[in-house]
């Protein structure tokens, strides 16, 4: 049997910014005040004419709130990266199972029992994010995408939502994951909040 297999390489940081704010390329590029076509190159990681101060870069930086290592590693300066591979070969029909397998558990999909234990969790996460403050318990599910339209908001459109500044925004987010924190270590629970703060 032969199969053939393509692989795209994409920048995700830029890629995850972009889509957390609803945006396509195109309105992108029009926001941050820099072309479709820089936009673009940025994306697939084509950087030939592009310099770690370039005008654009910091722009598309301040605009999606990202630094500019995230978009353009200074060891790219100059490069341009071949971001599509094609290859076809022959393979077993074994050793194309075998592959699938290995890709499906690196997906770390939860068994039945998983889902289970993860949904009790989260109910007690509930729970405890119920005896937060209103405005506690509000600022964390906009900047943790926990509304119906799961959209993770900035520190910035968090405080323009609350009327209350980026600064009073971090900190009551750090009160609030400290509280959760410690209702989590009162009860025992083994959930890492820890990245969260």
């Amino acid at each position: 049997m032969k199969i053939k297999a393509k692989l795209t390489i994409r920048n995700a940081s830029l890629i995850e910014a972009r889509k957390r704010l609803g945006l396509s390329q195109k309105d992108t590029a029009e926001k941050a005040g820099v072309s479709y076509y820089f936009l673009t190159r940025l994306e697939k990681l084509n950087y030939p004419n592009i310099a770690a101060d370039d005008d654009n870069l910091i722009k598309l930086c301040a605009f999606l709130n990202l630094i500019p290592e995230d978009l353009f590693p200074e060891e790219l300066a100059g490069q341009s990266i071949q971001n599509k591979f094609e290859s076809t070969a022959k393979i077993s029909t074994k050793n194309l199972l075998a592959f699938t397998d290995a890709y499906n558990s690196r997906m770390l999909l939860p068994s039945p029992v998983d889902k289970v234990e993860i949904m009790d969790e989260i109910k007690l996460i509930k729970k405890f994010m119920d005896k937060l403050s209103y405005k506690e318990r509000e600022i964390l599910k906009c900047l943790f995408g926990l509304n119906e339209d799961k959209t993770e908001y900035t520190l910035e459109e968090t405080g323009r939502i609350f009327r209350i500044s980026r600064e009073s925004v971090c900190q009551i987010r750090f009160e609030a994951l400290r509280k959760l924190s410690q209702m989590v270590e009162d009860n025992k629970i083994k959930i890492a909040l820890a990245p969260l703060l």
